[in-house]
């Protein structure tokens, strides 16, 4: 028989189900029952009772019973997704909701964000304004419901920026978060390849820019190069940081771990991901994860000769393609 916090959590996933896919259980909770956001995080644990007019308020608003069944199937899982198609977000409110939700892991004492990736993962990629304009202007691109037709080149200068300004402040999150990380081969990892296509076509006209891409691109791997040295993303304090080399990563998935749960992401239609905290799927993908670790290359610590090989080969490709296209 399933105790008072199981029966509330399971209550609170129902909840979960009503609201808007791109909203977050925590904000929905404070904000209808008028309490912190701190004290909504308690009640979506379990960890804090709701009252039963709280119950019955919460019922009333989403057409819900409180009664629960514990008949789900072990391989049943509700994800949820930003619904770009649908029309009701864009770019910013994404990344903006993405901040929010690392916040809420950093406020959570997330112990560890793992990923498996085959490109620099893009939180890298935003400390820097023009790089990460010309990531976010790829991404754009790859919004099923919007006419692209006009679209004919990359300018920094149109670019949206507080875009720009959000992706930063996302980077910055994302520094303050021990994290893991494997990489597929460095012949393989997408960023490359983009700022050659834009370069061998209309996309990137501007050779300057492209070149100013490039660098900052270089100045990303000199700083995850820092990173591995150190074993932490910062200087001040221990932010772990544990990066690996594996031949065949197979797709791009984050798995964050705090003390109650763990939550996943699986990467789908170019950039947007599915999220879940379902048990069963997390513990699926850090089965997956510990099994590629197995098989990967550790690039932490100092004296990595394997790091510094592929470092210089990730380098030479960029530096070729500053050689041959600006």
């Amino acid at each position: 028989m399933e105790n008072t916090q199981d029966l509330q959590k399971a209550f609170m996933q129902k909840v979960l189900q009503k609201i808007a896919p791109d909203s977050l259980l925590s904000n929905e909770i404070a904000a209808f029952l008028k309490i912190s956001r701190s004290e909504a995080y308690n009640k979506i644990s379990g960890k804090s009772a709701l009252t039963l007019m709280q119950i019955n308020s919460l019922c009333n608003k989403y057409d819900l019973d409180f009664a629960i069944s514990g008949n789900t199937k072990s391989n049943d899982a509700r994800v949820s997704f930003t619904p770009f198609n649908a029309g009701k977000t864009d770019m910013r409110k994404y990344l903006l909701l993405l901040n929010e939700f690392m916040k809420e892991l950093q406020q959570e004492q997330v112990s560890k964000l793992s990923c498996t990736t085959d490109d620099i993962p893009f939180f890298h990629l935003f400390k820097y304004p023009e790089l990460a304009a010309f990531k976010l202007h790829f991404w754009d691109t790859r919004i099923p419901k919007k006419n692209h037709s006009s679209i004919k080149h990359f300018d920094f200068k149109s670019a949206d920026k507080k875009n720009i300004k959000a992706a930063y402040e996302l980077h910055n999150t994302y520094t303050g978060i021990p994290s893991m990380e494997i990489w597929t081969k460095n012949y393989l990892l997408i960023i490359t390849d983009q700022i050659k296509y834009a370069c061998e076509t209309e996309l990137l006209k501007d050779k300057q820019l492209a070149n100013t891409i490039c660098e900052q691109l270089l100045e990303t791997l000199a700083d995850i190069e820092t990173y591995a040295i150190n074993g932490s993303k910062s200087k001040r304090e221990n932010v772990l940081f544990d990066w690996y080399q594996c031949d065949v990563v197979g797709n791009v998935s984050y798995l964050a771990e705090t003390a109650d749960k763990q939550v996943c992401f699986l990467r789908f239609n170019t950039f947007n991901n599915l999220k879940s905290d379902n048990e069963q799927l997390c513990k699926e993908v850090g089965m997956w994860m510990k099994f590629l670790l197995n098989n990967s290359i550790g690039f932490s610590g100092h004296g990595s000769n394997q790091r510094d090989i592929y470092l210089k080969d990730l380098k030479s490709t960029i530096v070729k393609i500053q050689d041959e296209y600006i």
